[in-house]
């Protein structure tokens, strides 16, 4: 005997030669129709198994996934002959039809209840003269079990009118068990995630696939992961054709930063969303993943560089159908060295002497050195340095009967920017 599960069940409906009879279709192994209502006496099967065709387990079990709604199933019973079989459920919630008996090869047609609690399983056992297997029906539920939280990331997406699957992360404590359903037919599951329920325990991932939109307008659905609502939303054939463009498609910074923006041109009701890409520390203040529908301009604001070497991002603006990918480059240049003396200035007797002075550069990453214009100043320590440093000089004795000036420099070493000067004045003898 095989039991073997099928789709959700339709009244009415006919599977090869299977015709449905009060819940129950039975075809004989000679490929007649047979009914529990047969005037021979019926003997009962003797040897079975059961399976299903969705997902094999192990020889003669099988699981049937159900979705908090629940809803009308079926299962395929094979046995051998004209013989009587008997299936019962060991939950209240799982409901065999035309009360679970039935004559030779056929279907068997059960309803599943709404879960309005914490996920379920209950079994569906065959008697072939003997019990023959297990039928398990898992179903999710709304309620989370104690002690077990989920997460979804993303919480929701949104799909293009001839969309590509997303992949979604589900976050749970080790030993929670979530399933996949989706609110509405067009909201599927990739083929590789077709597996047993509960598909996952603990942290996992499962892939959602939604149909082309064949309207020409947008519509929404969601589905529920454990107990949680992961929304979807997917454009129509109409966005499919909307032209996108954006300006300036370069956007160049001074070191010293500022504000910035970028254009998006496209037909009204027609949604994008904007991203950056910017390697390491993030130096455009921008709001990554913006959604908007029509003609849009996003601010932005460039932090200043310290480094001395320039930098890029990038700005994407997407066209939610995937027709589009538009990409704005934004340039920053390297900081420039601004060198700095304290005291600025300092008087000297004729018999000279010896003092320091305080350099500085910013950013603190610029080099600097420091030189004097005169041959009666010398440097007699921190002749160099990075950032800040102390500057030692010494000032040699006037003879020349006449007052005297010059000066120390702190300079950059390539010499492009320009000095901090400490002007040195001497008194005559």
């Amino acid at each position: 005997m095989v039991l073997e599960v099928g789709v959700p069940w339709r009244p009415g409906a006919l599977l090869g030669a299977v015709v449905l009879v009060a819940g129950i279709s039975s075809t004989c192994g000679d490929g007649t129709n047979s009914s529990p209502a047969s005037p021979t006496p019926l003997t009962p099967c003797t040897t079975g198994e059961i399976r299903t065709t969705v997902w094999l387990t192990t020889t003669g079990s099988g699981v049937q996934p159900v979705g908090v709604s629940g809803g009308s199933f079926s299962a395929r019973v094979t046995v051998n002959g004209s013989c009587q079989w008997t299936v019962n459920g060991d939950a209240a919630w799982v409901t065999p039809e035309a009360g679970g008996t039935g004559v030779g090869s056929g279907l068997l047609n059960y309803r599943v209840a709404s879960n309005a609690a914490v996920a379920r399983q209950a079994r569906l056992t065959l008697f072939a003269g003997q019990p023959s297997g297990v039928l398990a029906i898992t179903q999710d539920g709304p309620v989370a079990a104690a002690g077990c939280a989920y997460e979804l990331r993303p919480p929701a997406s949104s799909f293009g009118a001839r969309p590509s699957p997303v992949e979604v992360q589900v976050w749970a404590p080790s030993g929670c068990k979530w399933a996949f359903e989706g609110n509405g037919s067009w909201i599927t599951v990739s083929p590789e995630d077709s597996r047993p329920s509960p598909w996952g325990d603990g942290n996992g991932t499962v892939v959602v696939v939604v149909a082309e939109n064949p309207a020409a307008g947008p519509r929404t659905g969601s589905a529920t992961i454990g107990g949680q609502t992961f929304g979807v939303t997917q454009d129509g054939q109409a966005a499919a054709a909307c032209p996108y463009a954006i300006s300036p498609a370069t956007q160049s910074a001074s070191a010293l930063g500022g504000p910035g923006s970028v254009s998006i041109n496209t037909a009204a009701g027609c949604s994008w969303r904007a991203d950056i890409e910017q390697g390491g520390q993030p130096w455009i203040a921008f709001p990554s993943g913006q959604r908007g529908a029509g003609p849009a301009t996003i601010p932005y604001t460039i932090q200043p560089n310290p480094s001395l070497s320039s930098r890029t991002a990038t700005i994407v603006v997407r066209g939610d159908s995937g027709n589009a990918r538009l990409v704005q480059t934004v340039t920053q240049a390297g900081a420039t060295c601004v060198y700095a003396v304290s005291p600025s200035s300092s008087d000297w007797g004729a018999g000279g002497g010896r003092a320091g002075i305080t350099a500085s550069a910013e950013p603190g990453s610029c080099s600097w050195r420091a030189t004097t214009d005169a041959a009666w100043i010398t440097v007699d320590a921190g002749a160099s340095g990075t950032g800040g440093g102390l500057v030692e000089f010494r000032v040699s004795p006037n003879a020349t009967g006449a007052s005297r000036s010059g000066e120390v420099l702190i300079s950059g070493l390539s010499g492009l920017n320009p000095p901090a000067r400490h002007r040195v004045t001497q008194a005559a003898q």
